[in-house]
């Protein structure tokens, strides 16, 4: 399977993961964000990010991920998520479920709903699992968000 990740470029050689805390972990979970398609990362990128960072001359990159079959993923149905947990701040709802995850280990891919658009899916991965070193950077390109966009 392959996931996509945009991010700055001098970050862009490794799946490199800050431990700073999001939806799905809590601070010092090392875990790497990516996503199901290209427009996807876009999206999470300008809900994260301050648009001026965006528009100022950083340079950022769009990585396409290698996930190897073998490695299935663990999913979280947003069914069975409470109400609420896509409210800006409700990590409380989230984190918990990532964290254990994170903890147990036996799975390298997290599968997570976005709270972005229904039916669209976002990647987690453990870079403290054994098999970690089996996911892959299989292309790095160039990525300018355009300048269009708007907060």
């Amino acid at each position: 399977m392959t996931v996509y990740r945009i991010s700055l470029t001098k970050y862009s050689t490794a799946l490199f993961a800050s431990g700073n805390s999001g939806r799905w972990n809590s601070n010092g979970k090392f875990v790497v964000y990516c996503s199901e398609n290209r427009s996807l990362a876009c999206l999470e990128n300008l809900v994260q990010r301050n648009f001026n960072e965006i528009k100022k001359n950083l340079k950022f990159s769009l990585l396409e991920i290698e996930i190897p079959s073998e490695l299935i993923a663990k999913t979280v149905s947003e069914k069975k998520l409470s109400l609420g947990w896509k409210l800006p701040g409700a990590y409380d709802i989230s984190q918990p479920i990532g964290d254990n995850w994170y903890n147990e280990k036996k799975h390298a891919v997290l599968k997570v709903p976005t709270a972005l658009i229904p039916n669209e899916f976002n990647y987690v991965i453990n870079t403290l699992h054994p098999e970690f070193n089996k996911i892959k950077i299989k292309a790095v390109y160039s990525f300018e968000f355009d300048n269009r966009l708007k907060t």
